[in-house]
This record gives structure tokens, sequence and C-alpha cells, in this order.
């Protein structure tokens, strides 16, 4: 019998064997050939033939070894061997970028992260580190894995913006072995490929033997199962009422082209009927409806798939992190520099500007100075988020970030459980202010009085009933100062920023009408809730948390964070952040009461009870505000020490808040507060 011949390629600089040809390797059309390889880490041998499909590839490459075998005169492989090969190769997709750049997904065995970190070093001798990540995954163990590496990062990122998922969809069209047209949208995490209604259809534009081998190579796939439980065809949005017993009955090798294309026609009637929706007939990216769809079955995209879910953070979060490179801690609590950041200049611009941000190595530094017990980091930015726009609005973006951007970050020490910090570099630090023209002396000095005055402010918050983490940390970090004055290059400057306490929870602006409406508890909900944000409305009120030039109160806008209770109700409201407070400090309280209706007023959807409602929020507002005009008198000296008493100062701010607070007439306000909620009812 003669032997099967084999495509071999090797790459001796990266000692590495390609059983096909290179994972580079294009076709007539200019496109990959081949997106889906198998690698064995091991054996340093990449399959990439004689298909798209794992399990072909890992049965070429047992073939291989029992030709290898049958030339020393060995026996073929066992079954028990062969498992062991199969149990050694690490599934990778490759996807072809802008200009020409190439992306590397890894699909790891939750039970052998070890041989994926493997093919990880051995992709990184071919493609840059920061083009490889592993796929994203529900699976615990993955993720605990490379969150211990410290490379969060890493984890594939999923689409968050419109452009991104039709990126994501255009990217993840293959094909199986015949690479005439890419037909299938893959999935890389399971490994299924969806074949779509209407390019299905559009198979009837190809030539009679192409159409043949399209609906044979269909009729033979889609009846199999991967390695991952997963059939290998599926057909999107088509349910039970097509599958792949739809192609069994018919004998194409046996057609002529008038019987083939009558068979093609009749599975496409089929297919139509099957669909769960007309609208899923046209494959339209730029159909919300269709394209969210798609990117959720290739993706599996949902609150519950992402990172930020699994760390417990709020569904605010989901797809808005962007989780950068730090550095990975070994076991003696040393830091190793992740090497993603020398490599800048081989960095598209967009991908300079994603990683270009060197506070996170630097926050982490200070960190590691600390404390030798640290086991892993993670850093994330968020998204810049404009007052009066929810996080739920902000989107991930390739733009340069603002010095004041807002991190978040997931550590654990030995013997400690993990902890989440938000971390928010400070507004005025020293390098801002030289930029403005001030002095160096005059700089330094100005950015630790605002450090201080952040942390009074936050301190006469607190005196003032309004309910914020319990602590925050002033902590520094060292950078080289690179600005516009140019004579002070090269300077070290020290920076501040705030670390506390992530606040679980749901931001009150995000709460939906089911919260409101549930049938059991809807009702008691919406009191409770009306009441207790009356209540965080009285301090808000009183320091007069505005925007610059007193326009409007800030309140109800995504930094009042709701806790809910055993059993789903209103447990308290925590205030995460309180920019804008003593910002509106010289006005009389009664110019912005109304304004505090708004929050029951862009409800009044959500209640049966509008009046009701608006009677406890009032009643909530009413009890606190008295409560806390009869108790802030004692600590009227709290600041007198302070020594700027100047207009704007703390203690300037702190003395007006009082006095106006102390003349405040609760029952007025109270009640032109319900006028305002009446008024704006718009079921009246």
């Amino acid at each position: 019998m003669e032997s099967k011949a084999f495509n071999i390629e090797v790459d001796s600089r990266h000692n590495l064997t390609y059983l096909g040809e290179s994972i580079l390797a294009r076709n007539e059309q200019g496109n990959l050939k081949r997106h889906i390889v198998t690698l064995f880490p091991n054996s340093r041998l990449m399959v990439t033939e004689p298909s798209t499909l794992h399990g072909d590839q890992c049965a070429e490459y047992i073939d291989y070894l029992n030709t290898l075998r049958a030339a020393d005169k060995a026996p073929p492989m066992s079954e028990e061997e062969k498992n062991m090969v199969i149990e050694n190769a690490v599934a990778l997709t490759i996807i072809e970028g802008e200009d020409g750049r190439f992306f590397a997904i890894i699909r790891p065995d939750p039970d052998n992260m070890q041989l994926a970190f493997k093919a990880d070093e051995i992709m990184q001798q071919l493609l840059p580190k920061f083009r490889i990540f592993f796929m994203h995954t529900d699976d615990k163990r993955i993720r605990k894995a490379i969150r211990e590496r410290g490379e969060s990062w890493r984890i594939q990122p999923l689409p968050r913006t419109k452009e991104g998922m039709q990126k994501t969809v255009a990217n993840n069209k293959i094909t199986i072995k015949l690479s005439q047209r890419r037909i299938y949208y893959y999935n890389m995490q399971t490994g299924a490929r969806f074949l779509s209604y209407e390019t299905f259809e559009r198979l009837n534009e190809l030539d009679f033997e192409t159409l043949r081998d399209y609906l044979i190579e269909i009729q033979t796939y889609s009846p199999m199962i991967n390695r991952e439980g997963y059939s290998e065809i599926m057909f999107f949005k088509a349910g039970e009422g097509f599958t792949s017993a739809n192609f069994q009955k018919f004998d194409f090798t046996a057609m002529d082209e008038s019987a083939l294309r009558d068979a093609h026609k009749q599975l496409c009637d089929e297919f139509a009927q099957a669909l769960v929706d007309p609208r899923f007939k046209k494959d339209c990216t730029d159909n919300w409806d269709w394209l969210l769809s798609m990117v959720s079955t290739i993706s599996n995209v949902d609150k519950f798939s992402t990172e930020e879910f699994q760390m417990g953070l709020c569904e605010e979060f989901a797809l808005k992190v962007n989780w950068l490179p730090g550095g990975r801690i070994n076991e003696d609590g040393g830091i190793i520099k992740d090497p993603v950041y020398t490599m800048m200049d081989q960095m598209t611009p967009s991908e300079w500007r994603r990683y270009n941000d060197g506070i996170p190595q630097r926050i982490l530094f200070t960190y590691v100075q600390e404390s030798f017990l640290i086991e892993y980091a993670n850093i994330g930015v968020l998204p810049p988020i404009k007052r009066n726009q929810t996080a739920s609005k902000a989107e991930a973006s390739d733009k340069p970030r603002p010095r004041r951007s807002v991190y978040i970050m997931q550590i654990k020490l030995r013997g400690q459980e993990e902890r989440v910090y938000i971390i928010r570099v400070q507004k005025w630090d020293i390098g801002e202010l030289l930029n403005e023209g001030k002095g160096l002396l005059e700089s330094i000095n100005r950015a630790e009085n605002y450090t201080d005055y952040i942390l009074n402010r936050r301190l006469a918050c607190h005196l003032l009933s309004m309910k914020l983490p319990p602590s925050l940390k002033v902590r520094r970090f060292i950078e080289i100062y690179h600005g516009d004055r140019t004579e002070f290059n090269n300077l070290v400057i020290h920076n501040a920023f705030y670390e506390r306490d992530y606040v679980s929870g749901i931001a009150t602006d995000r709460l939906t009408s089911k919260y409101f409406q549930d049938s059991k508890i809807g009702a008691d909900f919406s009191l409770s809730f009306a009441r207790m944000l009356g209540e965080a409305a009285a301090p808000n009120l009183i320091v007069g948390r505005s925007t610059e030039g007193n326009v409007r109160p800030i309140f109800d806008d995504g930094d009042e964070v709701l806790q809910l209770d055993e059993n789903g109700m209103p447990q308290r409201i925590i205030v995460s952040e309180q920019p804008g407070t003593f910002v509106f400090y010289e006005g009389g309280l009664e110019e912005q009461i109304a304004s505090y209706a708004v929050p029951i007023i862009k409800r009044a959807s959500f209640f049966d009870d509008y009046n009701r409602v608006g009677e406890a929020y009032v009643d909530g507002f009413l009890k606190n505000f008295r409560k806390i005009q009869g108790m802030a008198e004692q600590y009227r000296n709290t600041f007198d020490d302070l020594p700027d008493h100047n207009d704007g100062s703390m203690f300037k701010k702190w003395h007006s808040v009082l006095d106006r607070l102390r003349d405040a007439n609760p029952d007025a306000l109270a009640e032109a507060l319900f006028r305002a909620i009446e008024m704006g009812n718009p079921n009246k």
C-alpha cells in the first residue's frame, strides 16, 4: 500500500514545523487559506490541513505520526496513544485585521492551562504578544489562570461598539475545505460554524460542480460533533426546523445540474420556513437586530460572559473596562514588567493609543513597594463618562485618554480575599499645573493643597450625612515630566491617586422598570426606593452638588449606588463619588429644590401610584433634612484650623453651607419639592 504524502514546511528560525502550509498562506483571492489551525506545543508542530476542523487536523497529525512509525517498522498508534495526541492539541484561530496584521486567538483546555501557556510562548515567536489573546470564556478555571498571571488584558476582548461588532462578524467568516467562499460564521469558543439563510441561498450563484461540492460538504459535516460537544455546522436562527437531517435525504453525487439546483431550492425553502423570524433571511450588519443576534451567536456576548461580571462588578461595567498590561508578580513578590511596553514601535496608531498608558505600571509598582505578599493584580481603565451620561452609554475607545482617567484594580494578597479597588488619578497634578504656566514650587503646593481639599470635602460630605464608601486612601506614583514646559523636562514628579473599595450594587439611573413593576414586590420596592432616594437627596442639596456655574444639581446620574437585601428590596444607597459637591454654596436652597423632582418625574411610567411614590420621596427628604439640620451645628469648627480662609476655600464653603442650612425652612422646601413633582406628573 502506497504511503500517504504530506505537505511539510519547516520554519527553522522558530524551530517550528507545519503540517500543511504556513499560517500566513493566502488563496487566489488574497485571503488567508486557513483561519483554524491546531498547535501541538510539545512537538512544536502546527497543523493547517486538510480542513478547518480541529478534528480533521488532529487526525492528519495522527496519520503523519503513523507514517513515521511505519517507516521505523513500528505498529500504528493505539487508541490510548491517539487520545493522548488529541489531549495535547491546542486550538487556534488566526484573524487578519487591518493593514495585513494578524491576530491569534488561543482556545485553552481548562484542565491543562499550562499547555495553553506553552502554545502562547510559541505564538509569541510568530506574532507580537499584544496580538495574541486567550479565548473569552465563561469557564472560571481559565479566567483564574489568566488573572493570576496579571493578564486579564489578554482575554479576548468582546466587541464594544457597532463598528467593532461588524468587524467581529467579518473576521469570523471562514471556510472548511472549500476556499471559493467563506460561508460559515465561526464561534471561536465552541468551534461551531453557523450557516445563515442568505449565505446558503446565494450558493445558487456558483457553477454546477462547485455548488455540488458545497452541498456535499454541508451534508458531510453538519451531523458531526466536535470535541467541545457542538455540531460542526449549525443553521443560524433555524432552530430544530432545519438541521443536518434535511440534507441526508439527497444523493448529490448522482444528480445532474437541474436536479441539483432543484434540491438546493427545496432546501432553501425549508430553511426559510424554519427561521424564527423572517428578518433573518438577509445578512445585514447595518441591521442592529441581525448584527446583535449574530454577534451573540458567535461570541457568546452577554453580561454573564464578561470578565467584569465574573469579578462581581455590576452590569453597567460589562464590556466597558479596557484591561491594560501591567506586569506579572512572581512568587517572591517581585514585579516582572510586561514586555508589551518594549514593543510600542510595532504597534499601529490605534494599538499604541490603547496600550500607551504608563499609569497602570506605576500604580502597580507603588503596591509592590508596599507589600511583598501580592499574588496577582490586574488594572483596567474605565471609559470617560460625561456628566449626565450613564456608564451604559459610555464606550471604550482608542482615542487618547485624559490624565484624570478612572482605573479599576483587582488585587489579591496571600492569605486574603481578592479585592477590587476604584482608582482615580488626581485632577490637578504637578504636571498639569506646570503646563498651565505655574512655577515649580507653586505647582507642588497647589497639587498638595488640592489633595487636602479633596479629603476635606469628603469629610464635610460625611459630616452632613452623605453615605460614602468608608475609606479613601491617598497614594502616589512617580513619573518623569514631559510636557509643554521644556525647561522642566525629565523632572521627577510625584502624583497623587485615590483608592477606594469598589461599591457593589446598581447605579440608581440604571434601574429598569422591572424592579418597580414586579408583580410581587414592585409596589413596596417603589415606595422603599423613593423614600431612600429622597433621603439621599437631602445631603446632596445641602452640600450644593452641582455642575460648574450652578447650572443644575448633580444627582441620580450614576454615582448613587443602590444595594439590595436578600429579598431584592432596597437596603441602602451609597454615593460612590462626589464630584460637584460644594460648588453651589452661596445661593438659596430654594433655587434648586424643584430640580430634585426629576428623579420621580422621569420614572413616572414605572409607578402604579405616582402621587404615593412622590409623597414617599418627599417624606424621606424632609425627615433626613431635619435630622441633618439638627446635628450639623456641632461640627461648625471642624475646618477652623485650615490655614486658608479665603473665598473658595473649604473653610469658607463649609461655613456658608452651614449658615444656609441653619436658616433653611425644611417644610417650605418639602412643599416646593412636592409641588414640582405634582406639576411634572405626565399623567395629569
